[in-house]
């Protein structure tokens, strides 16, 4: 029922009352409906009581519906509806003050309208009350004289925040909400009184076809999406929040009263491109970003993935990776919600193929500034719950997983390092290539949908030892490593053992090869036998490139045993190595005779211990030197009973000399006389074994004297039994212990040792003194030590001898150097009898040129001293008359003296 005033043609303002029913389902009922109506309205029009007090202003306008069952589901619909919009229509109606809804005691009413910084931006306050209980919203809207564009906003933490729209809220007003446009492809409310709305007002028409009221209405909706534009760069600048609630744009469903295409084209494209170009974005780092930049590069990723746990894990990695360019994570579900599928969705597969194309860890770490296998666990772990993404990984081989040199492999490039020690690596790397290329990062989580097969300790080792079997290259590097290394907590056992003698060894031939020792979980027996055995060949090898033990004794000179005894220990363990093999070489031999020489086992004999050094000098005088062929006496070696010398076998020689030198020339030559003299003394303290060998000299031991040697000894026997007679001693030895008593007090110790050891000829021969003079001016200058005792002599022989060794020592100096392109020795000048000036590099250098066939050489004349202290050059020069002539560097005298501290107090 409507009930209402209608003003007639003579000015009269009348009520009127019509039902208006539309319960007929038919046309003919419907007509009749409608006719009735008619009938109604004219009979009001006509007869209806006159009104003459009406108030324009006043409601005189209601409409009463009788509602059955459904029509009062369609009320409460309608209601809802009015809930939703009427907020909306204050904005655009402003003679609507406000609404009430007496049943459910609701009432909308009209606030304030509040200005903002933008002439046609406004924002309208709606007083909405509900059971009592008042709330007011605001509608935000810029307007233009035709077209507004709206949404709600409120105040939250100090800034404007914009809500979200109801699913229930119609997209179009005219006015008045045009119920059916809720899906409407607008991201906001368009209002506009000039609307051409369709007949049942839920839509306008925006069809493909050329007509006035449709190209109005598309117009109006160009102008509202100007109008949009403006009103997001303004929300932008502002810096109003929750901006996804006002860019939301959903595909154009079919409608009868539009063109998908043309919304497409003129509504959702246009708006797009307004939405990504606009900062309305918040990053991490807080700065307002738009979606792209002016050439259409991404600005800022949105999340994508359908579960909203997968997006939260996912923003946590990529804000590590790049917070500038992810939203506020309070967003995320926002932001992805809001925008359309595919704008600037950053998905799962994405997030790895961006780390592949990091390519390494470093560059990773770069990024997030933390410990790049703590980021890509948790990556692997969500990987691990998309199983899509797992199988694009494995198809497509994709490079995500570090290496232990941090660069990104695929998957089925490596394999897991199940504790290998990274000394074994590094050993792997000298049969192939890096292997730390093949082996994942240890730091990264052994998943299960990964499926790396797994690398043990045991694997290695078989991989090194076929790289050795192969014939590698690097296998003084591959056994130099393995040599040193030694298991944590490991017993001592046998090889243990074994490997720690070698090392000894192998340090003192090779220094600086084997210092550092490594710690590892487990030792390969096998590998460290193999090592043991080949470097154990190498410290042969070059101890056999030393010749002789002299030259070794400069390497082992820090041991505190002899080079003899240090050989000898060595040889013993390559016997009890079962390294025999290594004695049995004819060639790079380490096995010595007596003279120090290195020879191979089958030149060498044994030595039946007969024979004393004074009977083995005499031999090599004699033209056979046994202790060339003699196994040196510490080592012990086994050799067949045929392989064995003794007195028998020097004997012939010696006795051959003796009968060949008779008459003058013993007289002659000094050598021969000192051959002589320690034959026939040699013959008196060994009375049954000269007998023995040397039965013709002993019955002929006058061969051994001369006659002056005959006449002193005559004389000295006289003086000693005039002696004994005065003394009435009848034992000589009763004499002796006569002179020990008398001296017993005196400090000779050292010198008896001396005299001992060193004969007087030796000791000549190591301070080069060549005559007697020249003896007593070092007595005087206390050169020997200071209890020696000297009794002249006449006895020149010994001075004689010396000088032929000084003589020779320079004769084979000079020569060797004369043979050297650096020296010139064609102009020597002679200072004394070891002193000489040569040219070197065409500059005069001192040379002082001595003989080193004994022990040691002793600097004591003062021209020797003053000219090692002179400014230019020197060189000291030794010779041995076997080997060729060595030069004494100053480096070398301090590693044979042992002198490290030179005293600076007296410079």
């Amino acid at each position: 029922m409507v009930s209402g005033a209608l003003q007639n043609k003579e000015d009269e303002i009348r009520k009127i009352e019509l039902e208006i029913n539309r319960s007929e389902g038919t046309k003919k009922g419907i007509i009749e409906g409608n006719r009735k109506s008619f009938e109604q309205l004219q009979n009001g029009i006509d007869n209806g009581e006159v009104v003459n007090d009406f108030e324009e202003q006043s409601f005189n306008t209601s409409f009463t519906y009788c509602l059955d069952q459904r029509g009062v589901a369609i009320a409460k619909e309608g209601l809802n509806s009015l809930s939703v919009s009427m907020p909306y229509v204050f904005m655009f109606v402003p003679e609507i003050r406000s609404i009430s809804v007496i049943q459910y005691e609701w009432e909308f009413r009209r606030g304030r309208v509040r200005s903002t910084q933008k002439d046609n931006i406004k924002v309208q306050e709606v007083v909405i009350k509900r059971n009592k209980e008042e709330n007011i919203i605001y509608i935000a809207s810029i307007q233009s004289e035709n077209v507004s564009v709206v949404t709600e906003v409120q105040r939250k933490e100090n800034s404007v925040w914009i809500k979200k729209f109801s699913e229930q809220l119609p997209r179009l007003f005219c006015d008045f909400p045009l119920i059916g446009t809720e899906d409407f492809a607008f991201p906001a409310v368009v209002n506009s009184s000039k609307f051409n709305p369709t007949e049942p007002r839920n839509g306008i028409f925006l069809k493909d076809v050329d007509e006035a009221e449709t190209n109005e209405n598309k117009s109006l909706i160009e102008e509202a999406v100007k109008l949009y534009g403006e009103f997001l760069s303004y929300i932008s600048n502002r810096g109003w929040k929750g901006v996804y609630n006002f860019v939301k744009i959903r595909s154009q469903g079919e409608k009868t009263w539009l063109s998908k295409e043309w919304v497409g084209k003129n509504i959702i494209d246009v708006c797009k491109t307004i939405i990504c170009t606009t900062p309305i974005i918040d990053n991490k780092v807080e700065t307002r970003t738009a979606l792209q930049d002016e050439w259409g590069k991404t600005n800022i990723w949105i999340i994508d993935d359908t579960n909203s746990n997968i997006r939260k894990e996912m923003w946590k990695l990529v804000s590590e990776l790049m917070p500038d360019m992810v939203t506020n994570e309070s967003e995320i579900d926002a932001w992805y919600d809001s925008l359309w599928r595919g704008c600037n969705k950053f998905t799962l597969q994405s997030l790895v193929q961006y780390v592949q194309e990091l390519k390494n860890i470093n560059l990773l770490e770069e990024k997030i500034c933390k410990k790049g296998e703590e980021w890509l666990n948790q990556l692997y772990y969500l990987i691990s719950k998309n199983k899509s993404i797992i199988e694009y990984i494995k198809t497509n081989h994709v490079s995500i997983f570090p290496n232990q040199n941090g660069s990104f492999c695929t998957l089925d490039t490596l394999s897991v390092d199940l504790g290998i020690d990274e000394a074994y690596k590094d050993i792997l790397n000298y049969v192939q290539d890096d292997c730390r290329n093949e082996f994942l990062d240890k730091g990264i989580l052994d998943l299960e949908w990964m499926n790396i097969p797994k690398c043990s300790i045991q694997d290695i080792f078989e991989r090194i030892t076929n790289g050795l079997v192969q014939g590698s290259e690097q296998q003084d590097n591959i056994y130099g490593q393995l040599i040193v290394l030694y298991a944590k907590d490991g017993d001592l056992s046998d090889l243990r053992k074994k490997q720690i003698d070698f090392l000894k060894f192998a340090d003192t031939i090779f220094p600086d090869e084997f210092m550092v020792k490594h710690e590892v979980s487990i030792i390969s027996e096998e590998l460290l036998e193999k090592s043991i055995k080949y470097l154990c060949t190498k410290v042969v090898d070059k101890i056999s490139e030393y010749k002789n033990l002299e030259t070794l004794d400069l390497i082992v000179i820090d041991s505190e045993e002899s080079v003899e005894e240090w050989i000898a220990r060595f040889i013993d363990f390559i016997k009890n190595s079962g390294y025999s093999f290594l004695l049995d070489r004819k060639e790079k031999t380490i096995l010595p005779n007596q003279n120090g020489q290195f020879k191979a086992k089958e030149e060498l004999f044994t030595d039946n211990g007969e024979m004393d050094e004074t009977l083995k000098s005499i031999s090599s005088v004699a033209g056979y030197d046994i202790k060339g062929e003699l196994l040196l006496a510490e080592v012990f070696l086994q050799l067949p009973d045929n392989r064995m010398k003794g007195i028998a076998d020097v004997a012939p020689h010696i006795i051959s000399y003796v009968r060949n030198n008779q008459g003058s020339a013993k007289m002659q030559d000094p050598i021969v006389m000192d051959a002589f003299k320690k034959l026939y003394y040699w013959i008196k303290d060994n009375p049954d074994a000269a007998i023995k060998y040397f039965k013709d000299i002993r019955e002929n031991i006058h061969w051994l004297y001369n006659d002056e040697e005959i006449a002193e000894n005559m004389k000295k026997a006289e003086q000693i039994d005039a002696i004994l007679e005065k003394y009435q001693i009848k034992d000589i030895s009763i004499l002796e212990e006569a002179f020990i008593k008398a001296n017993e007090d005196k400090s000779l110790s050292k010198d008896t040792i001396l005299n001992d050891v060193e004969s007087e000829e030796e000791l000549l021969i190591q301070y080069g003194i060549a005559s007697e003079e020249q003896y007593k001016e070092a007595l005087n200058l206390q050169v020997f030590k200071e209890n020696f005792s000297y009794t002249p002599s006449h006895d020149v022989s010994k001075f004689i001898f010396v000088d032929q060794i000084l003589e020779r020592a320079k004769n084979n100096i000079i020569e060797f150097l004369g043979k050297k392109p650096e020296y010139d020795v064609s102009n020597i000048i002679e200072i004394d009898k070891t002193m000489f000036i040569i040219e070197k590099n065409k500059e005069q250098i001192y040379l002082i040129a001595r003989p080193s066939d004994y022990s040691y050489v002793a600097i004591h004349y003062e021209s020797e001293k003053n000219m090692l202290d002179y400014n230019k050059d020197w060189e000291l020069w030794v010779e041995d008359g076997k080997k060729e002539p060595e030069k004494l560097t100053f480096g070398k005298i301090l590693k044979l003296t042992g002198i490290n501290k030179i005293p600076l107090k007296r410079i």
